[in-house]
């Protein structure tokens, strides 16, 4: 979100922070997006915060908070395909970001879709080479689905994101991408409501997402 000074909420409504949990780590070995019900739910409790640095700059600090402090969740949910796609779209920003030190991977994966491709396939023999694991039991089964490294991460991360409202007992309300396109105030007014929040001014456009229809073919999505 933007950063800024807005009005504390009045004492009866919800604070709403974000946290993306674990299993979401790309190009790294399974061991470390393969997670358990307790280390999933120890990393939606985690978080990093900016603090002034020795060198007067800023520095991150990771930390955790009581699971008690946690009264509802919002559980965003976008289409398979598209999100495996924006993951990859967020790897070229973080690349860019590092100038000539990404300068390699950048070159390896071109920002259209045969780079997506290339960057899958990589990923897909990460997961299914020495070290890797076999998908639950379900290795046969995936050997036909695209990017299944990332499939697999989507559900397994969505399986474990319910499994943990559920642990901690929470109202969960969840939320459709695809509807802040199509309903956009409808969308906002079930999240305020949610939040018990009133609107306040107007809505700012939402911009939906570049169309990602050439990643995949028809056949590939419904494999998937």
């Amino acid at each position: 979100g933007r950063s800024g000074s807005y009005p504390t909420p009045p004492g009866s409504a919800w604070v709403l922070t974000k946290t993306h949990c674990g299993g979401r780590c790309v190009h790294c070995p399974p061991r470390r997006y393969v997670e358990t019900p307790a280390s999933f739910l120890r990393e939606c409790l985690s978080g990093s915060r900016g603090v002034p640095g020795p060198d007067g700059g800023r520095a991150k600090v990771r930390g955790s908070y009581a699971p008690d402090l946690v009264g509802r969740a919002v559980h965003v949910v976008r289409d398979p395909f598209d999100n495996a796609v924006s993951r990859f779209h967020h790897e070229q920003k973080e690349h860019r970001k590092r100038g000539e030190k990404g300068r390699a991977w950048l070159d390896r994966y071109p920002n259209d879709p045969s780079g997506f491709r290339l960057w899958c396939a990589d990923e897909d023999r990460a997961a299914d080479g020495p070290g890797g694991f076999a998908y639950d039991g379900l290795a046969g089964r995936m050997a036909g689905i695209p990017c299944r490294s990332e499939m697999y991460r989507y559900a397994r991360w969505h399986d474990l994101a319910s499994g943990a409202a559920g642990t901690l007992g929470l109202p969960v309300l969840r939320v459709h991408y695809e509807d802040y396109g199509t309903d956009l105030s409808g969308t906002a007014d079930a999240l305020l409501d949610f939040l018990g929040l009133d609107r306040v001014g107007t809505l700012p456009s939402f911009r939906t997402g570049t169309d990602y229809s050439d990643y995949f073919t028809r056949e590939e999505r419904a494999a998937a």
